[in-house]
């Protein structure tokens, strides 16, 4: 196996960076600033990030070489905990900060957060991460995003059984799969669509977050992974020009599925955006780092703590934004451009508090490592 270099690790820090900016760009000026319209598109397709996000997952977990390992009870075991190692924890402190907090503002102000579900079965679904199954207030209210998380378990906990049929078909066909996915996953979520009025696939619906959607970019980063280990990356033939067309397929489903065909366009989307994120990879990871900018080195800080970013924004650009607006009384836009250098640095630095908080209590509960 092709040993993943040190630049090339670089490369998907700085890709997390770009993601997870783009994430809370979005969520900074959708609840409360009332920005141009001409910018809010650009604006929106800032959530496009959590499909990059299972791309560079997908890369990371899939081992071409060693999908044997996966099937001896001990190894998957090993494999199982390190993720919950990996993601409980935080998603357990975020939980507890956020029901807390709301239980506590009402009690002692009466002032309910409506973000926050402080239901007990929405909680409990939340602390064993199996809302990524359920389409109702657990899968995104307990934690604001938690969706995505439920999501990652999910794949998480399919990973080793994925592996293996990705690795019965990958040397011939490596899109296969992701493709196969990618049908099931339009004609299943799509007939649900037709079949109930309630479970119309649009975006920020249930159907648009749940894993069923989400898979194929998921799996196309095993096939990023079988293409960088098996040195067949030059195999794909004019990345850019293919980044840019499926990225502008992209903004085409994303944007026309609100006018035409909302139950299809919206179980593309993830799809194409994870072939985008392919094919963007492909040209960068098949190229020599050429020394790393500021701008560089400042997003692979942010992607090296994106996960801590992802739990925890939401306090600024929620909470700490309402708070603002209630005191401060100048334009919308000029509020938000004044707003966003700020607290991009203060997002940063609250989640490397947040890391070292979620690392002393992942000691305490594991303990034994």
């Amino acid at each position: 196996m092709s040993p993943l270099k040190s630049e090339k690790i670089d490369y998907f820090n700085v890709l997390k960076g770009i993601a997870i900016l783009m994430i809370v760009l979005t969520h900074f000026y959708q609840p409360f600033f009332d920005v141009p319209r001409v910018i809010r598109p650009i604006l929106s397709l800032g959530q496009l990030g959590c499909q990059i996000f299972f791309v560079i997952s997908g890369f990371f977990v899939f081992k071409p070489q060693c999908v044997n390992s996966y099937y001896g009870k001990s190894n998957i075991f090993l494999f199982y905990k390190k993720r919950i190692r990996r993601i409980f924890p935080g998603y357990w402190l975020t939980i507890f900060l956020g029901v807390s907090s709301s239980l506590l503002s009402f009690y002692l102000w009466g002032l309910k957060i409506p973000s926050i579900s402080t239901k007990l079965t929405d909680i409990l679904i939340n602390i064993f991460l199996v809302n990524g199954f359920v389409p109702t207030s657990a899968n995104n209210r307990v934690v604001q995003g938690g969706w995505f998380v439920g999501t990652l378990v999910v794949f998480y906990f399919l990973t080793p059984y994925l592996s293996y049929f990705f690795q019965k078909i990958s040397q011939k066909r490596i899109f296969l799969l992701p493709i196969v996915a990618f049908i099931f996953s339009s004609t299943i979520l799509t007939a649900l669509s037709f079949l109930d009025a309630g479970l119309i696939c649009k975006n920020n619906s249930f159907l648009y977050f749940s894993f069923v959607n989400q898979l194929p970019c998921f799996l196309l980063g095993f096939t990023l992974k079988y293409l960088y280990v098996n040195n067949k990356l030059e195999t794909i033939q004019h990345p850019l020009l293919k980044f840019f067309l499926t990225s502008l397929s992209t903004v085409v489903f994303f944007f026309g599925g609100r006018y035409w065909l909302t139950n299809v366009a919206y179980t593309i989307v993830p799809f194409v955006v994870g072939l985008a994120t392919v094919f963007l990879s492909c040209y960068f990871l098949k190229n020599k780092s050429k020394g790393q900018s500021l701008l560089e080195n400042l997003l692979i800080k942010y992607g090296l703590l994106s996960y801590e970013i992802m739990l925890s924004h939401f306090i600024i650009v929620s909470d700490l934004n309402n708070l603002i607006k209630n005191l401060v009384h100048i334009p919308d836009i000029m509020l938000f451009l004044i707003l966003l250098p700020f607290e991009i640095v203060l997002i940063y630095w609250v989640a490397f508090i947040y890391k070292i908080m979620i690392g002393k209590l992942t000691f305490l509960i594991f303990d034994d490592e």
